[in-house]
């Protein structure tokens, strides 16, 4: 119910809900607000009794509105009226248990009564604007003060500059105190600390140091607040050298240092890597009997999880335990953090239990801490599993966790489902930031998904985001990977033309891009108008041009540009030296490579492993055995082992020369990095490793056998589908490329294989060209590739599938299911093989009944599904099938037969014709155990 103000005075129990008090109504200040607008509604209730209400007493204090309120009933109905004085006193009750709104109002009342209000009633308004964040009206209280004829008091100017400090208008405040000091008023202790909490704030910490010395000099005294604040804001600027300097002046002039003055140097010694000088302050500390709160135990915890003591960090927090200091989070939350940091996920995921278990309620922040560190350890499933928690338990997630998450599933080539992520993002709304976007069109242009990122880019403009450098230079670098040169040099204008200053990682990937795309003239031109606009290259530019010229046959250029380095001030790296060394071999200029080989060292830049490859391939090309097994033989020395490349070179020259002693280091290599390879990766990464010298292998073997039993498995390279193996293995490796009548002829290849032997595995070769070209590695298992080759190949025609269907018929009736047989089509629209691939997948594991087919062809071959070879006749062939074993209880009505055909056998499926050829299923009528079935021609 709305009533009128002076109703207030014909109650004897007043009890009132204010939100959000307009100024303009209280105090009559012209504002365009309705009473409306600001929500007051003032609800009045009486009551018959006054007795055992409080009645107002000086200096009283309340717990609650309703019993104040009745206090100031009391004042009101009182003869003669209290003086201001008392009024004054009872609204700095009210202030204090902070019913700002409430003060405004009562004040209404005052003036209602005809009270005169003095300086201090005024001050007490203003303070009220201010709590309010409506620091505009309290500048308005001071303009009616003045206008009363008072003088201003410092308690007003002081109010009124913590308000706008309040309102964060830190600025204004300084102007607002210069001008407090210019009129002669001579600030307080809480002003200047008020004023040097401001300044701090907004970085200018030199300025608020400065005005402590002014407020030394101005003879008032600086408080322990007032120090801390300074020393806080010099330890986070990790300027900790004058914050010590500040507190030991402070400990000189008698000041006694708090606990939060110690937490705030400790703070700034740890992560200024003095931890020395961190423990020392912390016994200290202990001394003078200050005791250590739960933010100076997390400082040392976080401090040591950091440095990987963990099991120090675990003593600190059984000693907060011990001394009633109860773990918070954030204690909580380091200890997993300095787990995460070793990647032991399991100790963090038991940290996490145990705070939960111990009645502390993680925040997003822990769950963050968690999610990251799976990230980082690349367990993406068991971060998903994290983030699902996190909604059981009633959090919500932040920009953080998403991006996080998002950026593992990325990273892991699992883009469409951090795609689905970064859509659920939007539906709980929680809005991507500019580093959202920016990870997800680095995720798709790995992927190679460059139209994708190209949308996700522009769709960041649409919701309001500005892309920033790293958005540019992303999405720059996956169009030229994807060989869209004009696309990224349109960007790059368009970058200029946003106001989008390019740094020197774009440049990097403009002349990177441009130079491997064959255009050094235009990566020239780049560098030219680089630094034309003062932009100076760093080592990683020179890299990039130096290695283009070389591979460009500018050898000249190349070595006057790496000479230029020392005059600009860099250091060539193993780089630098290494793109000249390759210039110089590929120019067949060996002994000028060599120097170079030995001068880099000199120089204080050692070779590396890429560097030795490099001048022994150049040696092996040349057929100098000789120096080459001399390079071999250091290279083996100092831990390095030859790449494939060299070891290929090697042997190739090994046929022709057969140096023993290149042949023996050739062998050690390859021993050593088999070893290097087991011993290094994780046991997931290991799936496939090939080794040129076959009296190696067993070698391997053995190695592998003793390391990983049964985490391994070997292929052989050795092809014997029809005798057994010489040597051992868990599969071979059987490939075939051939026409289409050859793979068609191989239907019967393993008919007479051992069962005993190793299993067949194979993958179609459109699927591996397809893993390469996705950017997706193709050692998932151990696989075998198998290809029509030739004029009847086309980019996929119906004969190369049909020839691809009597070669896999030939798999399934030895009982061989291919594992990876599903062609991703995605760049053809499904091949005519992607059809015959998809007919076996979905007959993988079905029971095959003994199938006889009768039928004047010759040219069948049968198992669950039927294929004609190319010497297809032109006209249909009736088939006579009888089909065994189905069982007394087969159901046979409703079977379909499903034909892939056309009208001619090299048809191929197309962008614009995508279902040329494709699979068509019909009942067959009158299904039976003996029936009759037409087969279409070319099917």
């Amino acid at each position: 119910m709305m009533m009128s103000m002076a109703m207030t005075l014909k109650r004897q129990r007043v009890l009132m809900a204010i939100s959000s008090p307009s100024a303009s109504t209280l105090l009559g200040f012209h504002s365009q607000r309705s009473q409306a607008e600001t929500g007051m509604i003032f609800f009045l209730h009486t009551s018959s009794s006054r007795s055992g209400r409080p009645k107002y007493q000086k200096g009283c204090s309340f717990t609650n509105i309703e019993d104040a309120l009745c206090c100031f009933n009391h004042m009101v109905h009182m003869h003669p009226l209290p003086r201001i004085i008392e009024f004054n006193d009872f609204l700095s009750a009210l202030v204090r248990i902070k019913h700002y709104g409430t003060v405004l109002y009562l004040s209404k009342q005052i003036e209602l009564l005809q009270i005169e209000r003095d300086v201090c009633h005024f001050s007490i308004l203003i303070n009220c604007f201010c709590r309010l964040q409506r620091v505009d009206f309290g500048f308005s209280v001071l303009g009616k003060i003045i206008k009363l004829g008072f003088e201003p008091s410092v308690m007003v100017f002081c109010t009124l500059i913590n308000g706008l400090c309040i309102k964060g208008k830190i600025a204004r405040a300084v102007e607002f105190f210069d001008e407090m000091v210019e009129r002669g008023y001579q600030p307080n202790l809480h002003t200047y600390t008020t004023i040097i909490k401001g300044l701090c704030k907004i970085g200018k910490t030199p300025v608020a140091v400065g005005l402590l010395k002014k407020m030394d000099n101005a003879g008032c005294q600086p408080n322990v607040v007032t120090y801390s604040t300074l020393i806080d804001s010099l330890c986070k600027d990790r300027l900790v050298k004058e914050a010590l300097d500040i507190f030991s002046e402070m400990k000189s002039k008698g000041i006694q240092p708090n606990v939060v003055t110690y937490n705030s140097l400790m703070h700034g010694l740890c992560n200024s890597d003095q931890q020395e000088e961190a423990s020392a302050l912390f016994n200290e500390m202990k001394s003078f009997n200050i005791l250590p709160d739960v933010v100076t135990f997390n400082i040392l915890v976080d401090t040591l999880c950091k440095k990987g003591k963990i099991s120090e960090a675990q003593g600190i927090v059984k000693t907060m335990i011990e001394k009633g200091v109860e773990p918070n989070t954030v204690t909580y939350s380091s200890l997993m953090n300095g787990y995460l940091l070793q990647n032991r996920v399991f100790e963090a995921r038991k940290v996490f239990d145990a705070m939960i278990t111990r009645g502390c309620r993680p925040d997003v922040l822990s769950y963050n801490i968690l999610i990251n560190g799976c990230y980082k350890a690349q367990r993406i499933d068991e971060a998903k599993q994290i983030f699902d928690e996190m909604s059981f338990r009633g959090l919500i997630p932040n920009t953080a966790t998403y991006n996080t998450l998002i950026s593992g599933l990325s990273q892991a080539g699992r883009i469409f489902e951090a795609k689905e992520l970064f859509k659920n993002m939007h539906v709980q709304g929680c809005m991507p930031n500019v580093l959202s976007y920016n990870i997800l069109i680095n995720g798709s242009c790995k992927a190679l998904r460059i139209d994708e990122a190209k949308q996700l880019f522009d769709e960041m403009s649409f919701r309001g985001l500005i892309p920033n450098t790293a958005s540019y230079n992303t999405l720059i670098s996956g169009l030229f990977q994807a060989g869209r040169i004009l696309e990224a040099k349109e960007l790059f204008k368009d970058m200029h033309a946003q106001g989008c200053s390019p740094d020197l990682v774009t440049y990097s990937i403009l002349l990177d891009g441009l130079s491997k795309q064959g255009y050094l003239d235009q990566a020239l031109e780049l560098f030219r108008e680089m630094q034309n606009n003062y932009l100076n290259p760093d080592l990683v530019i020179y890299n990039i041009l130096i290695d283009a010229m070389c591979k460009s046959g500018k050898l000249e250029d190349a070595r006057e540009l790496f000479l230029k380095l020392h005059v600009k001030g860099l250091l060539p790296d193993v780089r630098s030296w290494t793109s000249i060394i390759s210039g110089l071999c590929r120019e067949g200029l060996l002994d000028e490579a060599y120097k170079a080989f030995r001068q880099m060292e000199r120089d204080g830049c050692p070779p590396d492993c890429c560097s030795y490859n490099v001048i022994v391939r150049g040696f092996l090309q040349s057929n100098s055995a000789s120096r080459a097994e001399q390079l071999f033989q250091e290279m083996f020395d100092r831990g390095f082992s030859a790449d494939a490349l060299t070891r290929t070179l090697a042997a190739d020259l090994l046929s022709k020369d057969d140096n023993l002693g290149l042949k023996r280091l050739l062998g050690e290599s390859e021993r050593c990095q088999g070893e290097k390879i087991l011993e290094d990766r994780p046991v997931s990464e290991l799936k496939l490793i090939c080794f040129f010298l076959p009296g190696n292998y067993l070698k391997f073997y053995d190695a592998k056998r003793s390391a990983y039993p049964d985490d391994i498995k070997i292929i052989s390279n050795c092809n014997g589908p029809s005798h057994s193996l010489d040597q051992p293995a868990d599969y071979y490796d059987f490939l075939v490329f051939t026409s289409a009548s050859n793979l068609f002829s191989m239907t019967h290849k393993f008919d007479c294989t051992s069962r005993t032997c190793p299993k067949v595995c194979h993958m179609p070769i459109d699927n591996i060209l397809n893993k390469i070209f996705m950017g997706f590695t193709i050692f998932e298992a151990s696989v075998s590739d198998y290809a029509v080759t030739g004029n009847d190949v086309g980019t996929g025609s119906l004969s190369a599938a049909l020839d691809d269907a009597g070669f896999l018929i030939g798999l399934k009736r030895n009982r061989w299911n291919p594992d990876a047989i599903v062609f991703n089509s995605s760049k053809h629209y499904g091949t005519p093989s992607y059809w015959v691939q998809k007919f076996f997948r979905e007959s993988s594991g079905a029971t095959l009944p003994d199938a006889k087919l009768q039928t004047n062809s010759s040219t069948l071959v049968a198992s669950a599904i039927t294929w004609q070879n190319s010497n297809l006749p032109e006209n249909k062939v009736n088939l006579k099938v009888s089909i065994d074993g189905l069982g007394l209880n087969s159901q046979l009505s409703g079977s379909t037969k499903t034909v892939l055909t056309s009208s001619n056998v090299m048809d191929e499926n197309s962008f614009v014709d995508p279902k040329k050829v494709v699979p068509a299923q019909t009942m067959i009528e009158n299904a039976d155990k003996d029936m009759d079935v037409v087969l279409s021609p070319y099917s």
